[in-house]
């Protein structure tokens, strides 16, 4: 007799935890969180060659990644400085290096590197 009552008990109770986990409802999404050592740049490789490119700045240099040649890719990095030179090491040789360029980790969101033929330039975009 005991053994029907505990099993009763039992079920009850899973049934209530069941009940209260399940009307809590779905959660809500969460929010982007904002990186406030992040940088994002735009680089745009007008040269045929490849480049990898390196952010640099008081010898603390960090690999973005490559650019392959006559294409555009964006890179989110963490930059905890507040001068940026940009670096392009191409494929099969040469070196570029673009001028500094004060910077604002955590609020700048539109640096843009052009890579010319022979030259780059770092800039900010233009809003409109």
């Amino acid at each position: 007799m005991i053994r029907p009552l505990r099993i009763a008990s039992m079920a009850f109770l899973m049934l209530s935890i069941e009940a209260c986990v399940g009307t809590s409802g779905p959660s809500p999404p969460a929010q982007p969180e904002l990186d406030p050592a992040g940088l994002t740049v735009e680089v745009e490789n007008q040269n045929f060659s490849d480049a990898t490119i390196y952010a640099f700045n008081n010898g603390q240099r960090l690999r973005l990644g490559r650019v392959t040649g006559k294409t555009t890719e964006t890179f989110k990095f963490r930059w905890y400085q507040n001068e940026l030179q940009m670096v392009i090491d191409f494929t099969g040789g040469g070196l570029i290096v673009s001028e500094k360029q004060v910077v604002y980790p955590g609020l700048d969101d539109n640096l843009r590197l052009i890579i010319a033929a022979r030259a780059s330039h770092l800039a900010r975009l233009r809003d409109g």
